[in-house]
């Protein structure tokens, strides 16, 4: 069996969202102003690692090294 971790790439700024959303919005934006829509709704969700910038590679290499020492094989993005 081969274990893949999902990966979306959309939690840092871009030009592309800036144009679109405006300065800085990244899509912790949309996870921070998520509100429950119905009682037992678990919105909004938090990040366990608190909010980051997936552009920096340092933080890069955290998740791999995350993903190594838990048998991750491979890596699906989601662009």
């Amino acid at each position: 069996m081969e274990v893949v971790a999902f990966n979306f790439p959309s939690w840092h700024a871009s030009p592309y969202m800036e144009e679109h959303f405006g300065k800085g919005w990244t899509e912790y934006d949309t996870l921070r102003n998520a509100r429950p829509l119905f009682p037992g709704h678990t919105m909004p969700h938090y990040p366990l690692w608190g909010y980051y910038d997936e552009s920096d590679p340092a933080w890069a290499a955290r998740e791999v090294d995350l993903a190594a020492t838990y048998g991750v094989d491979a890596w699906m993005v989601d662009w």
